[in-house]
């Protein structure tokens, strides 16, 4: 294959990924190759050709470590702008499950998972650890009922991070809510970063706090939202 090279690059792309911006996604595609040839068609780059890894059992759901490991197909590509995107392979492919992840690194996963789940009112769905490809351990969480429900929030903790450099612009995520008040509350008003109430080019009911790691939360209200998308 013109793409075929070792499983290392793909885990050293990754990680230099992590290292230059503590949020990414992951994207899954029916065909990788193809997915990769259309990249780079349309001005992008491959920087770590498909690769097959493994993944060990996760801790939660707690799986024996005789389960067989889980193994994915996986790339690492940009698009023209510099930005860095995991691609995963997945046969199933469904257009809901596009965008798989929205990864953000943080420097305590307890922590973080804590908070999304308790103040956010995610659920988590699985935690595990990702070696032997990267040194780190991630966690998946969500609004929906499982994994495959939806785009998932994949926090990620890389051993010995004891620091997130968010850049000189941060890192933000938008979060429907169907009462901002209420989820603002919930946060905690020593979180608010921006106060509730109208923010040009977002919303009329907005409100930005502040997560684990320095990620900004934008709580925009879900009918508003709503509206916007028709």
């Amino acid at each position: 294959s013109e793409y075929a090279e070792s499983g290392a690059a793909v885990n050293a792309a990754v990680a230099q990924a992590r290292e230059e911006s503590p949020m990414g996604i992951t994207c899954a595609v029916a065909d990788l190759v193809e997915a990769c040839k259309a990249v780079v068609a349309n001005g992008g780059a491959v920087l770590a050709a498909p690769q097959v890894g493994t993944y060990m059992p996760s801790i939660i759901p707690d799986e024996p470590m005789d389960t067989p490991r889980l193994a994915i197909n996986r790339a690492v590509v940009s698009d023209p702008n510099g930005y860095t995107i995991e691609l995963h392979e997945t046969a199933d492919l469904k257009s809901e499950r596009a965008i798989k992840s929205l990864v953000y690194s943080v420097t305590d996963l307890e922590e973080a998972v804590e908070f999304y789940t308790e103040k956010m009112g995610m659920t988590l769905h699985r935690k595990r650890s990702l070696l032997p490809l990267e040194p780190a351990i991630a966690a998946f969480l969500s609004y929906g009922d499982s994994e495959e429900a939806g785009t998932l929030l994949e926090l990620r903790y890389n051993f010995g991070m004891k620091k997130i450099d968010v850049g000189p612009y941060g890192c933000q995520v938008a979060i429907a809510s169907s009462d901002v008040a209420k989820a603002v509350d919930m946060v905690g008003k020593d979180q608010v970063v921006l106060e509730q109430g109208e923010q040009e080019g977002v919303g009329s009911d907005v409100a930005t706090v502040d997560g684990p790691s320095g990620l900004h939360l934008i709580l925009i209200d879900e009918l508003e939202h709503t509206m916007a998308c028709l």
